[in-house]
């Protein structure tokens, strides 16, 4: 089995180069794919060399190849396989992961990339919370630094202690991103940089976050199906450090009717609009409750991922694995399955517990 290994889309469509040590961290976290794949002889295409004796074998997931693709552009060697996204020479991709508890539910059909670039843009998201009726206070696009700084002098005696966050249209992992606190200079004149380099800015406030989750799901022609809401584990500013699957005997998110309800009708928005613009697959929603002086308040959608999300590998690897979380870190716990371990060229591990 072929697998794309192109986690480096965003940047590819954002068209901005990735540094050396970036790509191969991505080369090596896509080696977690192989948790996706429905036999023992997979060969992985990455974007860089992985850390080879950062991989850890297990039985219970298949053994790799891989090759290393130069590639022009979006341009990719012709291989039978799936994408982390779809890319220009991947366009009839699918997943069929066999006897296992997903069947059927990961589908990767033909999108264009243009697409595919469409549905992963962050403004998408701003139209997606007007349509749902879930907007986020003080959230906008910004399109020039005038733009930026009239936003600015309008919402700043508004926002919270947590300031402000710009993030670039496309983008993966809390890269590319500025915080701020109300008009500081410093802020200010990073944010424009980022502009300038993207072209556009999407503006929210940074709220006091309490639990972050995620949503898997699947759309097609006819339907949108969910899964509940699993957990997201995160730093201070955002960034990816793992996954609560949850499993039959607890749920990793605690939360009301009502809230429940708003997250499945805000996936259900999603997923229309993702069918609206011609986008068929997996996709995920990553939203967040947060305080609001003695309140807790719901954000139910922060980002859609028109993608098979690190959701959906998480889901993978704990399934096949035996757990219930895919971790992120500097070391894991002694007990933990450990998939990719520390290495003088990458201090970084991801293990299953």
């Amino acid at each position: 089995m072929q697998i794309l290994a192109n986690l480096d889309c965003e940047a590819t469509w954002a068209a901005r180069p990735l540094p050396v040590k970036i790509k191969q961290r991505l080369a090596t976290m896509s080696t977690l794919l192989r948790a996706l794949a429905t036999d023992h002889d997979v060969v992985l295409h990455t974007v860089a060399a992985p850390v080879t004796n950062a991989i850890t074998a297990t039985p219970k997931l298949p053994p790799l190849q891989w090759a290393v693709d130069p590639r022009n552009g979006t341009t990719w060697p012709a291989a039978a396989g799936f994408a982390w996204a779809s890319c220009t020479a991947a366009r009839r991709l699918s997943y069929d992961p066999g006897d296992v508890p997903w069947r059927n539910a990961i589908v990767q059909p033909a999108v264009a990339d243009a697409i595919a670039k469409a549905a992963n843009d962050r403004r998408l998201t701003l139209h997606v919370r007007a349509q749902a009726g879930v907007s986020l206070p003080l959230a906008a696009c910004i399109d020039s630094a005038a733009a930026l700084h009239a936003h600015l002098q309008k919402v700043a005696p508004l926002l919270g202690p947590g300031g402000w966050v710009c993030k670039a249209p496309w983008t993966a992992a809390g890269r590319d991103r500025v915080w701020g606190q109300g008009t500081d200079a410093g802020a200010v004149q990073r944010a424009e940089t980022l502009l300038r380099s993207c072209g556009a800015l999407i503006f929210e406030p940074w709220l006091d976050r309490l639990d972050d989750f995620g949503v898997l799901a699947t759309v097609d022609a006819e339907h949108v199906t969910q899964r509940a809401p699993h957990r997201l584990l995160c730093n201070a500013h955002g960034g990816f450090a793992g996954i609560d699957i949850g499993g039959a005997s607890h749920a990793p998110v605690v939360m009301t009717t009502g809230e429940r309800d708003t997250i499945v009708a805000t996936v259900e928005a999603a997923g229309i609009t993702l069918r609206g613009i011609g986008y068929r697959g997996p996709f995920t929603i990553d939203g967040f409750f947060y305080q609001a002086g003695h309140q807790r308040r719901l954000a139910p959608l922060c980002e859609i991922n028109a993608r098979l999300s690190f959701g959906w590998v998480a889901l993978a690897c704990a399934t096949r694995l035996g757990g219930t979380s895919l971790r992120i870190g500097q070391q894991a716990p002694t007990m933990a399955q450990v998939l990719i371990q520390p290495t003088p060229q990458d201090p970084f591990a991801v293990w299953v517990d």
